[in-house]
């Protein structure tokens, strides 16, 4: 594509992320189920990247891509300060980096929409989303009739995830985050430069990502696999939380 598309590519998926019901837009009922929902999918996360976590080259990068994905955490002033600076981002980031950024918002707008979706239908069935099970969890999934969309959703995450790390090999990329962080400081840009030097920084630690992405995508593709062929443990036992 060409910088062009990348730049309005960037901004198109801004829109959609917001577009998407924030919590306060919801019903309470519904915020309360997505709230609960994220909760139980990011220590589902945690439980089973446990062992990345404990490997020193993938610790920094399996804390990145558990919590930036599934925390459930108020974005919007992270977005709103990137629409703010998109005009000079689109100047001075390099081609590569826009396309990573693309890439990572449209996971995270896909995302956004998927967990919404799949709490409503937890709530369609009578689910009382603290108790969570696996069973219900995969039932949801099936009912939600997106599973073509998960597994877009995995392909994303390991284009962003690939982007990202050619994007961390760049020259000075690490160095010019550091420069930056006393200026996004003063700017109140403080959550958007945390979010990009966390990433960059936890990739470039890697020095490559390629069995990382692997061993996630794979786990994750066989999970999915589980799930549509209807078990009702699609997880690996240690990847299960426990129920409240």
């Amino acid at each position: 594509m060409s910088r062009q598309t990348w730049q309005a590519r960037v901004a198109r998926m801004l829109d959609r992320i917001e577009a998407v019901p924030s919590a306060q837009e919801l019903q309470p009922t519904h915020a309360d189920a997505l709230h609960k929902l994220r909760l139980w999918q990011l220590e589902r996360l945690r439980l089973c990247y446990k062992d990345l976590e404990r490997v020193p080259r993938y610790r920094l990068a399996t804390l990145f891509f558990v919590n930036e994905l599934y925390a459930p955490k108020d974005r919007t002033v992270r977005y709103r300060s990137l629409r703010r600076i998109l005009p000079m981002m689109n100047r001075v980031l390099p081609d590569r980096a826009l396309e990573a950024l693309s890439i990572a918002l449209e996971l995270q707008a896909l995302s956004d929409e998927l967990d919404v979706g799949l709490a409503q239908t937890l709530l369609d069935q009578g689910v009382d989303v603290a108790a969570l099970t696996q069973a219900q969890y995969a039932q949801a999934y099936r009912l939600s009739e997106r599973l073509a969309d998960r597994h877009y959703q995995l392909k994303l995450l390991k284009l962003c995830g690939e982007e990202l790390d050619r994007v961390v090999r760049l020259p000075l990329v690490i160095f010019a985050l550091g420069i930056a962080r006393q200026p996004a400081k003063l700017a109140g840009l403080t959550d958007l430069h945390e979010f990009l030097e966390s990433g960059c920084k936890s990739f470039a630690a890697m020095r490559g990502a390629d069995d990382f992405l692997r061993i996630i995508t794979d786990r994750e593709r066989e999970a999915l696999a589980r799930i549509e062929e209807g078990s009702t443990e699609p997880f690996e036992a240690h990847c299960v939380p426990p129920r409240a």
